[in-house]
């Protein structure tokens, strides 16, 4: 009742067909002194009923969604040539009250320097340009033009319009963070000829007639195929001559024996570990 109505006391109480709390009352106009009346009865009438209306309590509506960032999609804007605001793309003021809000934005004046009725003026004319925001000041005039006809907008009157603005594009997302290198490829010898086991690239092997001849387990990176690859060459037992699986048979250096045992291989090129002065043997033991 007090919310519907401007009542102090229910009209009534009784027994009724009517709904259980049945008004006159309208909830979508202001309150006023209609009827109301509670129905005691176990049996109520629909909403309706000899034009009474349900009186009910219903739940809040939801809370409205919260506004974005301030942002004004419309600003006032001024020009001083087109035949008027929809020729710059804008939207010509409709009423004084909109002319006034374009005062407020485009000066500090507090009400409008006049009103008027001319053929050859803008609807809403003003010596304020938007394009330098605090040139105005309260003696800045704007004018709101009554006149059907407007003229175009011009150097001296210029036409305050209502443009819009779309919102700021977001910025893009940041760019990622580089992907990490990918890790060394180390190859090492298997053990098995001239097979290698390299960490990104898998199973190769050494070039043709080459053994595999480091240590497994020891590694080198990539393509650091001299440490790991190599024609190999080996003692034959008879005096200074050795025999490699590219070259062939070959000789240690004047003077000098290949004292390495048959069945042990070296790389080709290292001939110390394969030749030595043959006397120095000799040396060695009547030491």
């Amino acid at each position: 009742m007090r919310a519907l109505t401007t009542r102090s006391t229910l009209t009534g109480v009784g027994s009724y067909n009517y709904p259980r709390c049945s008004t006159n009352a309208y909830s979508s106009t202001p309150a006023s002194d209609d009827h109301i009346f509670y129905n005691s009865g176990a049996t109520t009438g629909a909403c309706g009923y000899f034009g009474k209306k349900c009186a009910c309590q219903c739940p809040p509506s939801p809370p409205a969604p919260p506004l974005p960032p301030p942002y004004a999609p419309f600003a006032w804007t001024t020009f001083s040539s087109g035949a008027d605001c929809e020729a710059n793309g804008c939207i010509t003021p409709s009423s004084q009250a909109e002319c006034e809000d374009a005062m407020r934005a485009l000066t500090t004046k507090s009400k409008l320097t006049g009103t008027n009725s001319y053929t050859s003026l803008p609807r809403c004319f003003t010596q304020a340009d938007s394009s330098t925001p605090g040139s105005t000041d309260a003696s800045t005039p704007i004018y709101y033009n009554s006149n059907a006809t407007t003229g175009a907008c011009g150097n001296f009157w210029h036409c305050a319009c209502q443009c819009y603005h779309p919102s700021p594009s977001a910025p893009p997302p940041p760019a990622p963070p580089p992907a990490p290198p990918p890790p060394p490829d180390m190859c090492e010898c298997t053990g098995d000829g001239n097979k290698i086991s390299c960490s990104g690239t898998g199973v190769r092997s050494c070039g043709g007639g080459e053994e595999c001849f480091a240590q497994p387990g020891t590694s080198y990176p990539f393509g650091q195929w001299s440490d790991l690859c190599a024609e190999m060459c080996a003692c034959t037992g008879v005096g200074n001559q050795m025999r490699c699986s590219v070259a062939g048979v070959r000789y240690c250096g004047g003077g000098e024996e290949c004292f390495a045992p048959p069945e042990t291989s070296h790389p080709f090129g290292r001939w110390s570990d394969l030749c030595r002065q043959s006397g120095r043997r000799l040396q060695q033991s009547s030491a």
